[in-house]
C-alpha cells in the first residue's frame, strides 16, 4: 500500500515537472518570472527529497543533491540579479530538475 502511494507521488511530480518545463521554454508566456520561480521551488523540493531519502553514510550522493540545489541558486542569481543570462538560467534550472529526478528514481 505505501509503495503504491509513493509511486503515485513520483508520477505526480514527474507530470508537474514536465508541465512546468514546457511552460518555462514557451516564448509567448506573460508570467515567465512566476513559472521560473515555480520551477525553482519544484527543484528545491526534489533536491530536498533526494537528500533526505539517502542514508547518512552515502555522503557522495548527498553532496550531489546539495550541489543540485546550489545550481538552482546560481540559476536564480543569473535570472534575477544579473538579468543578462536568461537562457543559461533556464538551462541550469532544467539540468538541476532532471538531475534531481534521476537521483530520486535511482
Amino acid at each position: 500500500m505505501a509503495l503504491g502511494v509513493l509511486w503515485i507521488l513520483f508520477i505526480a511530480l514527474a507530470v508537474i515537472a514536465i508541465i512546468l518545463q514546457f511552460l518555462l521554454y514557451k516564448q509567448d508566456s506573460t508570467r515567465q518570472n512566476t513559472i521560473f520561480i515555480g520551477n525553482a521551488i519544484l527543484g528545491f523540493i526534489l533536491s530536498y527529497m533526494a537528500y533526505t531519502s539517502l542514508p547518512m553514510n552515502v555522503t557522495g550522493q548527498r553532496n550531489v543533491a546539495i550541489g543540485l540545489a546550489v545550481v538552482i541558486v546560481v540559476a536564480l542569481l543569473l535570472k534575477f540579479v544579473i538579468n543578462r543570462y536568461e537562457n543559461a538560467s533556464k538551462l541550469l534550472l532544467s539540468v538541476a530538475i532532471v538531475g534531481s529526478f534521476i537521483q530520486l528514481f535511482l
